[in-house]
């Protein structure tokens, strides 16, 4: 049965240096659990060989006391320690649900912006293109009701405004 326990001590105190590297775990914090646990195997390890050799009486009850004491302590600091990382996870998951709400809004916010910057883009585009494509029009209907223009309409830098310059030409050489 000892041995078993001593490899069971070995098990965990190698897992427990293990955990050396994890940054949420302070290094003090890991050397006073090992020392606890070193201090508690120890006294539980002399206090079973007093009784397996046939030792009764005050010392070993008092042995025994202590073993329990010292196995409380080392039982409610894990206790305190997942007590305490469990608020810090669930204080994380919070964050992260204010944060995922946050941009969330944020998303909506710029999609609205982008929409509303794009609807006044394309708003003044189709403003420019149909006003020189009215421009012409009416150059043609005014043409068709037989009055000739002395000079074109103001005319855009676009296409329609080259199209519009060219009919123009066209009706003052055939006139």
């Amino acid at each position: 049965v000892l041995s078993d326990a001593a490899a069971k001590r070995e098990a965990f105190l190698t897992r427990l240096d293990g955990q050396r590297h994890n940054p949420v775990l302070a290094a003090a914090d890991l050397d006073s659990l090992q020392a606890a646990f070193t201090g508690y195997y120890d006294l539980a390890t002399r206090t079973a060989k007093r009784m397996t050799d046939g030792e009764t009486g005050e010392g070993v009850a008092t042995a025994m006391s202590d073993m329990t004491a010292r196995y409380t302590t080392i039982r409610q600091r894990f206790a305190d320690a997942t007590a305490r990382d469990r608020e810090a996870v669930a204080g994380g998951f919070t964050s992260a649900r204010r944060a995922q709400g946050l941009t969330g809004w944020a998303t909506v916010l710029v999609t609205l912006i982008v929409i509303v910057v794009g609807v006044g883009l394309s708003t003044a585009i189709i403003r420019g293109i149909t006003s020189s494509i009215r421009a012409f029009a009416e150059g043609f209907a005014r043409m068709s009701g037989g009055k000739l223009p002395t000079s074109p309409p103001g005319m855009s830098g676009d296409e329609v405004g080259h199209i519009t310059q060219d009919a123009h030409t066209n009706v003052e050489r055939d006139g």
